[in-house]
């Protein structure tokens, strides 16, 4: 048997305070001109969209020559949360009364359709509004003012009593506003202009031939745009996708699809996901919905390659001119190293140093004990010459041009150090030495994961070749063991660094010693006791 009840009926309108914390939602001056401008865009008509926004220090003003409003729809306007728009960019009805509050505490609304003889404004004040009795949802004043010609129309949202200084925004705002509608500037439907100068999107600078337009079939809709690879990645974050919905851009160096890593920092590109659900504020998509979880897996294996590539790159940016010269003058230090004192018991075993020998000049030369076989190779079998890397000039320095070399069986070899991608399942580094080409060269392999992730460059670079000169010189002896190599390795390194120690501080020295020498101080006081025995 069913309980007996009795109905009643409540007031439940919200409380007036609720204007004014709707202002609370944490939005950027940036952000909050950016709703506006989304109801701008939503009321264009054919002709072409002109949107002029203009930042004072003590106003805020969005003026746009759209389709405008009547007195019914300004009211419902101004509604909380009434919104008839359908596939729109203003479809919450909450971005007109949230952004103007979140900027100021006063605004008003003017504004009128084609044709019609009046201009409808209304106008709040938070102050007013909280304290006047007359004030009330449901009854609001709307004003209504005779235009000088009926073919006016559109929208001015003015707002004053500013909280923020909008002024510092300026730049910002204009390229936040560019980037945000960037479809709607690009097919020239709207020019939006900030404080008087036109806004232009962001036109990345990309490599040739890596830019891919793109489609992908999803439920109901499509998600498209394009990707490409940047000529310089960013290590700031700025890389990653404009993601826009319905021609407004949703979130910007968005990470969907690829991992969030310094080696991807060149991929940039911008996407459309009309059909994905986004947030009342429109900052952001709602991650935990199928539409966006399906959109980012299919994202993910249509940006692999790219991902790819993007790596690659990366990779190659670390052997920039600087790195080379670096390593040039690590170079010196590894050929002194060999030949000096410190090593003498360990390689002298394998030097055969005769009279002749020991009178010739032997700076950056090491003579190995004369075998039957001089060529000897760890390069894989397919390696591939178009594979090489050329340093990157991100600071063009004149390079360190010293041969070094060294002797191997009484020849003299050139010994260079070069950079292949050779594999990430390759050694991390190979060397070849030939009789016939006069070559020792040693390879690093700039695949290996290890070389990514380093942050000395150079010093990783060095403690390769000392490994790779270690098992050279293991492998002429006849004692190629892991202890050996592992021995000749540390020595190597251990004395190559002293002696770059011993060269940076010989550096800085010199230039202590240039700038004492140049001291305006210096110069002042040697000016000044010329004077004086000068005058004497």
């Amino acid at each position: 048997m069913a309980e007996e009840f009795e109905t009643q009926f409540v007031d439940i309108t919200p409380h007036k305070s609720i204007l004014p914390k709707m202002g609370q939602a944490g939005y950027s001056v940036a952000q909050a001109i950016a709703e506006l401008v989304d109801n701008s865009v939503d009321a264009k008509v054919e002709e072409k969209l002109n949107i002029d926004i203009q930042i004072k220090n003590d106003s805020i003003q969005v003026k746009d020559n759209g389709s405008g409003m009547n007195k019914g729809e300004l009211a419902k306007a101004f509604s909380l949360a009434h919104s008839n728009k359908k596939n729109k960019l203003g479809e919450f009805g909450l971005g007109l009364k949230t952004s103007c509050q979140s900027l100021g505490k006063q605004f008003y609304i003017k504004t009128s359709k084609m044709g019609v003889p009046n201009w409808f404004l209304i106008e709040y004040d938070e102050e007013d509004w909280l304290k006047n009795e007359d004030r009330s949802w449901q009854k609001y004043p709307i004003k209504i003012l005779k235009k000088d010609n009926s073919e006016e129309h559109g929208t001015i949202i003015n707002i004053s009593k500013l909280k923020s200084k909008a002024e510092k925004a300026v730049d910002l705002v204009k390229k936040d506003v560019g980037n945000r509608f960037a479809p709607f500037i690009h097919r020239e439907e709207a020019i939006i202009r900030v404080n008087g100068k036109e806004t232009k999107p962001f036109v990345p600078d990309l490599l040739e031939g890596t830019k891919k337009n793109f489609e992908i079939a999803a439920e109901k809709d499509k998600i498209y745009g394009w990707y490409g690879l940047m000529k310089e990645g960013s290590q700031k974050g700025f890389y990653g996708f404009s993601i826009f919905r319905r021609g407004r851009m949703i979130t910007c160096y968005d990470k969907i699809g690829i991992p969030e890593h310094a080696t991807v920092a060149r991929i940039i590109g911008e996407i459309h996901m009309d059909h994905v659900p986004v947030t009342h504020n429109k900052r952001e998509f709602i991650k935990d919905s199928d539409e966006y979880l399906l959109a980012e897996e299919a994202l993910a294996k249509e940006l692999k390659e790219i991902v790819r590539e993007a790596r690659k790159k990366a990779n190659d940016d670390k052997v920039t001119s600087n790195v080379k010269q670096e390593v040039d003058i690590w170079k010196d230090k590894l050929a002194d190293a060999l030949k000096s004192e410190a090593l003498k018991d360990l390689v002298e075993p394998n030097i055969d140093e005769t009279e002749k020998n020991k009178k010739k000049d032997r700076k950056d030369e090491v003579e190995i004990e004369k075998r039957n076989k001089l060529d000897l190779s760890t390069l894989p079998e397919n390696f591939d010459n178009d594979k090489k890397i050329e340093p990157r000039n991100r600071k063009p320095k004149k390079l360190h041009k010293k041969r070094h070399s060294i002797k191997i069986k009484g020849k003299r070899f050139d010994f260079e150090i070069e950079y292949f991608h050779l594999g990430s399942n390759s050694s991390w580094k190979s060397y070849s030495i030939s009789e016939k080409s006069g070559v020792l060269e040693i390879v690093i392999n700039v695949d290996f994961p290890a070389w990514i992730t380093t942050k000395d460059t150079p010093f990783y670079v060095v403690m390769l070749v000392g490994e790779a000169l270690a098992e050279i010189i293991c492998k002429q002896s006849n004692e190629f063991t892991p202890s050996k190599i592992q021995e000749i390795k540390e020595e190597i390194l251990r004395k190559a660094s002293e002696l770059k120690n011993d060269f940076e501080e010989e550096v800085e020295n010199k230039k202590d010693e240039y700038r004492e020498a140049t001291s305006p101080i210096i110069l002042s006081n040697t000016t000044h006791a010329k004077t004086l025995f000068s005058s004497t």
